[in-house]
């Protein structure tokens, strides 16, 4: 019997397949070893970078991130995308995302639905009760970012 392990992880999935129970359950210390590994890399990679990119969208308060830029040039969807980046592996509950959005200036009625929809486009993924982006969702944060440095 084939036996399967995903672990979602902020960049992506980690799949892992044994032929059965025991040999899944030896071979999860490598794993853990390469996930600890790879989180290092893009956490070391990447925090320069995302700090620069903020400047001018985001002001960080005692409630958490906000958004500063001009909310007619962002969509309900790119919000959360961007208070999610900002907020990091730390990630956010729903009510927080409602809250924040509030604070930002934004309508934060349905947004329940746009983390639904964020989810299915494989942009976030729920651990728990937080939202947290995907890898591919912080490219796509940092795409709009690259945006509005743009003009």
């Amino acid at each position: 019997m084939k036996v399967k392990l995903t672990l979602h992880k902020p960049y992506g999935d980690l799949e892992v397949e044994a032929d059965n129970f025991e040999e899944l359950v030896n071979g999860l210390g490598e794993l853990y070893k390469w996930s600890n590994t790879i989180d290092e890399v893009i956490a070391t990679g990447s925090k320069m970078e995302e700090k620069d990119m903020l400047k001018g969208v985001v002001e960080h308060t005692k409630e958490g991130p906000t958004i500063i830029a001009p909310k007619e040039k962002l969509t309900s969807k790119e919000a959360i995308g961007i208070l999610l980046y900002a907020k990091g592996s730390e990630g956010l509950k729903p009510q927080q995302v409602g809250h924040l959005l509030s604070l930002s200036g934004f309508l934060s009625l349905g947004y329940g639905s746009r983390l639904s929809e964020l989810r299915r486009e494989g942009l976030v993924y729920k651990d728990g009760e937080l939202y947290r982006l995907t890898a591919q969702g912080k490219r796509w944060v940092e795409g709009i970012f690259v945006a509005f440095q743009a003009g």
